[in-house]
């Protein structure tokens, strides 16, 4: 009989984490054992279906068995946890806030930073086997740090995939600000790292916040072109010395707190963690969301919940597709790079993650953000579906087609602050109304105006796992 379960154990395949936005694009080492309440559920599904079909061959033996798996489903539905939280049941979150910035500079954006930091953080990674690459980053990067960054022994760095970016602390110093940050991600190089640094950021007092701008990349932050200097100071396009952060943050001090190797992230079984979590509510979403709707009287939380619920459908039509044009409208830049990058992975192994069924059973507005130039509303939802990975034979070598995989996840979607209306559930082009479709630069291929910076409409610039958000 115990061989018999052991077989039993062995035949049941771990679900994979996969779908856009999870899974291998950030995998955390785990901090202790097993799995979330959900992952548990699902494989003892599939155990109770290898039951039913050894039942049919060894009923003397399985009979028993098949009572006792019985019973434990039963006790396992009366003690299980919601898969979420009542409002009462929230746990606000204190962490510190970047909103003190704009005492010193009016114009300053979260969202604007964020994606900056993601932006500085990937391209700095992306340049760590080059000392010339370095160089060409010279004025967002102190001199130490450029020189503790230098890597020749990693060869190329094919991927870096940002899984949490926390802010642990922001400074006022009188002639500048600092701000410290925590990130995690997963580093593809000649070997596959997993690595968590803290970051600490500094920049002029007196220096502000720029409009943002379509596809903008990191070259000289004060006229924009590429940097190229002689002496990694002064710009040769418009002749400004640009090291000292007059203009931009500059990375001034790193720690490394973590950094171990890790499994190819694309064949790697993980089990869901973190559905079971309490919702993390912002402690002054309330606030936040009435101003909101007090500047938008159109703008409601089902509205806004339905616009949430066609990008996640869309989102996962497109993935499974493998055809990112198709949802362009309806994503900000930086999810398309983010995405495209591990659709190519999947291709280049010769490999397809399909999302079917996925459906969202529950959601709910967590976190409002405002300033100058953009509102972001953060939703976490939970969702179910079948995801399963095939490989060029049509194979499924990861998750499973017939048991559906629940999980949660926090979608922050943002929209310009001149917007106003009613967010649209259909796949229209916000400006022009024809079916969405939009080009590689983010315009409307009807219109020729461009959409995907939350100029017209809600679109999704970030989804973070729930296992490591904090708010």
């Amino acid at each position: 009989m115990r061989a018999l379960w052991i077989l039993l154990v062995s035949c049941v395949p771990v679900l994979a984490l996969a779908r856009p936005g999870g899974g291998e694009v950030f995998s955390a080492p785990s901090s202790g054992g097993g799995g979330s309440s959900d992952g548990d559920g699902k494989l003892v599904f599939e155990l109770l279906w290898l039951l039913l079909r050894l039942t049919y061959y060894y009923p003397k033996i399985m009979i028993p068995v098949l009572l006792g798996v019985v019973l434990l489903l039963w006790w396992t539905a009366r003690n299980r946890p919601q898969s979420w939280t009542s409002s009462h049941q929230h746990a606000p979150v204190v962490r510190p806030d970047l909103a003190s910035l704009k005492t010193v500079d009016p114009d300053f954006s979260q969202v604007l930073f964020e994606d900056f930091a993601y932006r500085l953080y990937a391209t700095v990674q992306r340049a760590r086997p080059s000392a010339d690459a370095l160089a060409t980053l010279a004025p967002y990067l102190e001199d130490s740090v450029r020189a503790e960054l230098l890597r020749p022994d990693w060869g190329a760095v094919s991927s870096v995939a940002v899984g949490a970016l926390r802010v642990r602390g922001c400074q006022l110093l009188g002639d500048s600000t600092q701000v410290e940050l925590e990130l995690e991600a997963n580093v593809g190089a000649a070997q596959a790292f997993y690595v968590r640094e803290r970051w600490r950021l500094r920049r002029s007092a007196k220096a502000r916040t720029k409009p943002p701008k379509p596809n903008e990349r990191l070259g000289c932050p004060n006229c924009g072109a590429p940097f190229r200097s002689t002496d990694h100071r002064r710009c040769e396009h418009c002749g400004q010395v640009v090291s000292d952060a007059r203009f931009d943050w500059q990375l001034f001090a790193r720690t490394v707190i973590d950094e171990r190797t890790q499994p190819p992230l694309l064949t790697r079984e993980v089990a869901e963690q973190g559905t079971e979590h309490p919702t993390v509510v912002a402690m002054d979403f309330q606030g936040q969301w009435s101003a909101l709707r007090d500047k938008d009287a159109a703008l409601s939380a089902e509205s806004l919940l339905a616009r949430t619920a066609l990008i996640h459908g869309e989102l996962n039509a497109a993935w499974s597709s493998g055809e990112l044009e198709r949802v362009r409208a309806l994503i900000s830049p930086g999810m398309v790079d983010y995405l495209g990058y591990w659709l190519e992975a999947y291709r280049a192994q010769g490999l397809r993650n399909l999302t079917e069924q996925v459906r969202i059973t529950h959601s709910e507005l967590v976190k409002v953000t405002r300033d100058r130039y953009f509102d972001a509303v953060t939703v976490r939802l939970f969702a179910t579906g079948l995801d399963y990975v095939l490989n060029a034979k049509g194979d499924v070598v990861r998750g499973s087609k017939r048991v559906e995989r629940e999980y949660s996840e926090y979608w922050t979607l943002i929209r310009g602050t001149g917007t106003r209306g009613t967010p649209r559930s259909e796949a229209t082009c916000p400006n022009c109304g024809a079916p969405l479709a939009a080009t590689a630069t983010g315009t409307c291929k009807y219109c020729d105006v461009h959409v995907t910076a939350g100029e017209f409409d809600w679109v999704l610039s970030k989804i973070e796992q729930d296992d490591v958000y904090i708010g």
